[in-house]
């Protein structure tokens, strides 16, 4: 079926062979596995096979046929490649995935829709999950579906690059049992790559061990490789305990059937003849499927093995069984018989017989003489029913508690819960229109608005060819032709750039260069050369419009994910076909971007070109500034107003625009190029925040792990600065949680609040607190804002509180974050509550390196600190006792953008409030300021102790 003859391969760079004299013949409806370690040229061997990499010499043939002179697209389309990650292509619905290569190969519709039928009920598939997107899959899901894919066009070859690598070990070993099920169904000749010498020895008729260099180590089945090693390299590749491996390569359901005396439930058991003399009997219901035992009037407990676990587990849970019995059930739990103690017995006869019988399957071949070693090689042993017991082939000691949980594990009692992301929240990554966010509609509510503001002192503005609308009309008209031209000429040439990767520097960077010169200087420039009228204008609009999406445009096509450039490849789409299908729609993101940088630098500009005679909103800046009309101004600054909005809003307005939008409308739109593209996260994708000092970067990250940790996706931005940053991103909802303090939070909406106490401040924060922001559970853990000074400037002036602070501060100089100066809760209310005037004010960090650095120094001889930082333990400070309490309460508060985070996040960060301590606070600021550790590393492991897996 497959043969390597002689192959070489040298990569660019190496000095070391990739593969090395390669030999090999895979015959076909073979399993075979490829294991070894890392860079001993498994995945590349793999991808010699279907011509994704190109040997330096030496042949490989298919049927026959070398691969070298072979119509190659052909022949990647009759071989099924599964990559190592899922590959799915994101922009693309489960079915669609599936049906990718059926539509190369031009299958009608109806068969299309009939195979993917198949192949769901084939790889155990939820139908539901056909109309939905690769991000709202689990990872066991995604992997379904990508091995669904490789085999749509039933092909006779399937080559898996480590298909299971990325999946927890419950999942993995049950795809593992569903594709040796769907391989003893299909007969497809399979390769598949792995790192795990225990999966290759499952899974393999065949195990191929390479070893460093592309030497081909040994090449056999899996019972001749563990009992004859070839080397000392593949002896110690296979690890110790070869007959504990063993175990794992024989199932329950190739041992023959041993039975036990049932009856069915209902029946009367003083009569039935199986429970005379005592004698013990399982129950079965209608169905046949096991229910208890029944022994001398009593009901016990039933311990069951699945006909596909392995004789490993089996020994292992007899161990543990007090009746000595574990009841063998079918795949849909019907009874089977039984395994006992007579296990051996039973494996010594089943290897015996199929030596006699001769079947030919390879893998059969291999299990009976792998059992019939085993069954010689185990001693009779007694089974304890609790306690730590001897396991007489693996050589250890196991507790009751161990094989409990191995039993539970592989007898299919735990589930994997579905990974169905909810779709309420984001658009998901779906085709073009899908991610389309329309600048204009989100700029009509805000400019609407203003305008309504601004009529009030602009009645005479509204009408004829000077008024408001028809203004309005030009710089709409203006800017979107600028756009549409600009996009003309970027795209086609972004999307050329990307591609061959020829000129880009060249273009890219003289169109730079023109971005680089003032947007005024341009205009006037064309100006000078084409004359006074709106073509020039046009010209430098359009010219500074291209350099963003020219840019974008070609680092998405050029960047575009290669593992997904591969997956196309390897289907055996032809380049333009991959460029069209997946190159561009991968690129999207950073495509629409560009048209949106574009689109921003364009609304702007075409205010400020109103200086060169272009009509439009900026000609009430200019006309109102030279008249002093100032109505006019308030009109010309309506567009600023909404260019802000478009930030603030665009989230949530284009989720209702999209949402309920068809396909044909978002399309139009699309092409008319008034639209940008925003990619927002999945459901469960939360974005946290943080300002620019430890306290915040630790807590930032305490949120983030806390919340991976149950499988949520976390994105965080940190050191953002002060709060005149960190409130508008989270009320515009680029962020979604932030962690704050409940009397500066208060401070900074209601600076005059006389509240003091925890509840006296939570409760007038909530009255403060914008409609679209919330708090959630405050923390007893508080830090607040602190002043300090040097040991000698303390005894100098006798400093103990900031009543002793009062008397020399007019010679002292203070230093801080910016806010302080002006902030209530900052240097106003210390003049305003101690009467302190301090000499100067330097603007630093709050406790922060500049803060640290410039009063060790003599800089300033105050600094602006927190009550919890870790360097207090450390440095030689005395900090001022707040002997007026103008501080108020200071706990610790996630503060949420409302509708962002679901319930599930609300408990993990309300249960971090719940465990983290002032005492907490102090702690981990020390071990990252003074220690000098990791703030990530910290918070992890802060988690880790304290929060409890849930």
């Amino acid at each position: 079926m497959i043969q390597l003859e002689n192959i070489n391969k040298i990569y660019p760079g190496n000095v070391q062979h990739a593969i090395n004299s390669l030999n090999m013949t895979i015959n076909e409806g073979e399993f075979c596995t490829f294991v070894g370690p890392s860079g001993c040229g498994k995945t590349t061997t793999l991808r010699m096979i279907n011509r994704l990499d190109i040997p330096d010499s030496g042949e490989v043939y298919i049927q026959g046929q070398p691969l070298s002179s072979a119509d190659i697209i052909q022949v990647r389309r009759k071989i099924g490649f599964v990559m190592q990650s899922p590959a799915l292509f994101p922009h693309r619905t489960v079915a669609e995935n599936i049906a990718t290569v059926p539509r190369l190969l031009g299958w009608d519709k109806r068969a299309i829709s009939r195979r993917i039928d198949e192949l769901v009920a084939l790889m155990s598939l939820n139908p539901l999950v056909l109309k939905r997107y690769p991000h709202q899959l689990s990872g066991g899901q995604q992997s379904r579906v990508s091995i669904a894919r490789a085999l749509a066009a039933d092909p006779p070859i399937l080559l898996m690059d480590e298909p299971f690598a990325a999946i927890d070990p419950v999942v993995r070993d049950r795809l593992q049992g569903e594709l040796l099920a769907l391989q003893a169904r299909l007969h497809k000749t399979i390769i598949l790559v792995t790192h795990d010498i225990n999966e290759a020895i499952r899974l393999g008729d065949r195990i191929a061990i390479f070893r460093e260099g592309g030497h081909l180590g040994q090449f056999d089945t899996p019972d001749n490789i563990l009992s004859w090693p070839a080397s000392d390299f593949v002896r110690d590749f296979i690890g110790p305990e070869p007959n504990l491996k063993r175990l794992g390569m024989m199932r329950v359901g190739d041992l023959p059937r041993r039975d036990v005396p049932v009856f069915t439930h209902g029946e009367p058991t003083s009569s039935d003849p199986n429970l005379l003399h005592g004698q013990r009997a399982l129950v079965l219901d209608a169905e046949g499927r096991p229910q208890h035992w029944q022994e001398n009037g009593q009901q016990l407990p039933v311990r069951i093995a699945k006909e596909s676990d392995s004789l490993r587990h089996v020994y292992s849970a007899l161990l543990d069984v007090p009746q000595g019995v574990l009841v063998r059930v079918t795949a849909a739990g019907h009874y089977a018989g039984a395994v006992d103690s007579a296990l051996r017995a039973d494996a010594a006869a089943f290897a015996d017989g199929a030596a006699v019988t001769g079947d030919g399957h390879a893998a059969y071949r291999r299990n009976a003489c792998t059992v019939h070693r085993l069954a010689r090689a185990v001693r009779p042993a007694d089974f304890p029913e609790r306690g730590a017991v001897y396991h007489p082939v693996a050589g250890a000691v196991y507790s009751a508690a161990t094989l409990d949980r191995t039993v539970s594990y592989h007898g299919g009692m735990q589930k994997l819960p579905a990974d169905v992301l909810e779709s309420g929240r984001a658009l998901g990554y779906t085709r073009f229109g899908r991610f389309i966010e329309v600048e204009l509609f989100l700029i009509l509510p805000a400019l609407f608005a203003g305008l309504r503001i601004a009529s009030v002192t602009l009645a005479d503005h509204w009408g004829g060819d000077l008024g408001i609308w028809h203004r309005f009309g030009e710089h709409l008209y203006y800017v979107l032709v600028s756009l549409l031209l600009g996009a003309l000429i970027a795209q086609p040439l972004g999307i050329l750039l990307g591609y061959w990767r020829r000129g880009a520097f060249f273009a890219i960077n003289l169109f730079n260069i023109g971005q680089a010169f003032p947007s005024l200087g341009i205009i006037l420039l064309c100006i000078m050369l084409l004359g006074f009228n709106d073509v020039p204008v046009f010209i430098a609009l359009v010219a500074l419009a291209i350099p963003p999406m020219l840019t974008n445009t070609y680092v998405g096509i050029s960047h575009a994910d290669q593992t997904l450039c591969d997956a196309a490849k390897a289907m055996g789409m032809t380049p333009l076909q991959s460029l069209i299908r997946v190159r561009i729609p991968l690129a999207m993101p950073l495509i629409f971007a560009g048209i949106r940088t574009s689109l921003l630098q364009l609304i702007a500009t075409a205010v400020v070109a109103a200086y060169a005679g272009l009509d439009g909103l900026g000609r009430f800046l200019i006309d109102g500034l030279g008249q002093r009309d100032y109505p006019q101004v308030i009109a010309g600054s309506v567009n600023a107003c909404a260019q802000h909005n478009i930030k603030e809003r665009r989230v949530m307005m284009m989720k209702n625009w999209l949402t309920t939008a068809s396909k044909g409308f978002r399309l139009t739109l699309l092409a008319a190029g008034l639209a940008s593209v925003g990619f927002a996260a999945h459901a469960e994708t939360v974005t946290i925040g943080g300002a620019n000092y430890s306290e915040q970067t630790i807590l930032a990250n305490i949120y983030a792990s806390a919340l991976k940790q149950q499988g949520i996706e976390v994105k965080t931005r940190l050191n953002l600065g002060n709060r005149e940053i960190i409130i508008p991103a989270l009320k515009s909802g680029e962020l979604d949680v932030v962690p704050e303090y409940l009397g500066a939070l208060l401070n900074y909406y209601h600076g005059g609040s006389k509240a003091t106490t925890e509840q006296e401040v939570s409760a007038e924060l909530q009255q403060a607190l914008p409609a679209d922001l919330a708090l959630l559970k405050p923390s007893s853990a508080a830090s607040i804002t602190a002043w300090g000074v040097r040991e000698e400037t303390a005894k100098k002036y006798n400093l103990k509180t900031l009543s002793d602070l009062a008397k020399v501060a007019p010679e002292l100089v203070v230093g801080g974050p910016p806010e302080v100066a002006t902030r209530a809760l900052g240097l106003p209310g210390l003049e305003r509550v101690y009467g302190i005037k301090f000499k100067s004010f330097k603007s630093l960090d709050i406790g922060g390196p500049l803060s640290r650095l410039a009063l060790n120094s003599g800089k300033i001889d105050v600094a602006t600190l927190v009550s919890t930082q870790g360097d207090l333990l450390k440095e030689k400070w005395v900090v001022l006792e707040d002997d007026k309490h103008e501080q108020p309460a200071q706990n610790l508060v996630p503060l949420v953008h409302k509708g962002a985070v679901s319930p599930k996040v609300e408990d993990v960060l309300n249960d971090i409030s719940a465990k983290l301590t002032t005492k907490d606070l102090i702690q981990l600021n020390k071990l990252v300021d003074v220690d000098h550790k990791d703030p990530a590393k910290v918070a992890d492991q802060w988690v880790k102790e304290k929060l409890a897996a849930k």
